[in-house]
């Protein structure tokens, strides 16, 4: 598990899993609205094994397969609700741009609510905590990595891919 490197911080570990419990289980967020905002996490950090098991876990909480296909391309999703859309550009513009214009806040907070908002950005920080292990440069990561990806010690051009191909939703 590439979260193994945090037993070399039993503190952070304890109270990062506090967190992750909330933000995977306890917000006000419908569950497929979760999974996508933890996908363009993973999307955005480029960190594939994170994407890789949210897909399946949105997929089953009903996320559309053409929103995962596009994620997964790096694409910006084409057949979203009005939440997800919502959700999309809020999140996607707190990650790129490290603000929110007031329009996109405006529309995100008259559509999800203040409290899901202060959720979201819980779960960005969170699961961009998760990515930033996963691609933490430890021996061990690099193995796990790499081996997931059939390209062992290789963890250069991981770290490099702007797509996760690995992805491919089937209905």
């Amino acid at each position: 598990m590439p979260l193994r490197v945090w037993l070399h911080s039993p503190e952070l570990a304890s109270r990062a899993q506090t967190l992750g419990e909330f933000c995977r289980y306890g917000t006000t967020l419908p569950p497929a609205l979760s999974e996508l905002a933890i996908l363009i996490v993973g999307a955005h950090w480029r960190a594939s094994y994170e994407f890789q098991v949210h897909a399946q876990a949105a997929r089953h909480a009903g996320l559309d397969c053409a929103i995962l296909d596009d994620l997964s391309a790096g694409s910006r999703p084409t057949t979203m609700s009005k939440n997800e859309t919502a959700l999309y550009e809020f999140t996607t513009a707190l990650l790129s741009v490290h603000r929110v214009p007031e329009d996109i806040y405006e529309i995100a907070r008259q559509t999800l609510g203040e409290t899901t908002l202060v959720e979201i950005v819980g779960i960005l920080g969170y699961y961009s905590l998760i990515c930033m292990t996963i691609k933490y440069p430890s021996e061990q990561s690099r193995r796990i990595l790499g081996a997931a990806r059939g390209n062992v010690g290789s963890w250069r051009s991981m770290r490099t891919r702007s797509t996760m191909p690995f992805w491919r939703c089937y209905g």
